[in-house]
């Protein structure tokens, strides 16, 4: 791929934007082809190199990051999903914060953190947002709610009422994520 003839380039130029963005991609490539612990190793060096020098391309790291540590290492995937929300709080960025949310959430469930992802659900739903972002913090607080044998019924409908609109089949097939688990609950 254009990749792999351009990482070289990027790396014998210093362009370090263009060089952390093509490990990234790489690791990314890694992780959906079958080769986690790789594609992780990757993305870690990819989020280091943004956070040392202060690259734009660490939210996208994080990102990814936070969300595949989720099956090997939740913990930290946690602690990145958390950093990231007070990078966020810092920086003013709420988006920057939405990005995160999601990803910390999942894997607070799997540490159990579940007080601190239904007050954090709680205080992000407290707030206006798109369809997209609400979408997922309802299927969230429905899983969570699921997993504690409380009636998720509530969340799973407000989510499908504002999947209305969205026509990406990731948030169909969220909604029916959240539904299994009402089902299984109940």
């Amino acid at each position: 791929p254009t990749r792999d003839r351009s990482l070289p380039i990027s790396e014998r130029l210093d362009l370090l934007d263009e060089t952390t963005r093509g490990i990234m991609s790489r690791g990314a490539a890694l992780l959906v082809g079958g080769r986690p612990r790789e594609g992780v190793v990757l993305l870690r060096g990819a989020h280091q190199m943004a956070m040392t020098h202060d690259l734009d391309v660490e939210l996208n790291a994080r990102v990814l990051l936070a969300f595949y540590e989720q099956w090997g290492e939740p913990a930290a995937g946690l602690t990145l999903g958390r950093e990231g929300m007070e990078i966020a709080q810092r920086k003013g960025s709420r988006s920057y914060g939405l990005l995160m949310v999601g990803n910390a959430i999942i894997v607070a469930f799997r540490v159990g953190e579940w007080d601190w992802a239904a007050s954090t659900l709680d205080d992000w739903l407290a707030m206006e947002g798109s369809p997209s972002a609400w979408t997922e913090l309802y299927v969230d607080r429905a899983i969570l709610r699921s997993l504690r044998g409380e009636d998720a019924t509530a969340d799973v409908e407000a989510a499908t009422a504002l999947r209305g609109p969205i026509t990406d089949p990731q948030y169909e097939s969220y909604e029916r994520l959240a539904r299994a688990w009402l089902a299984f609950a109940t």
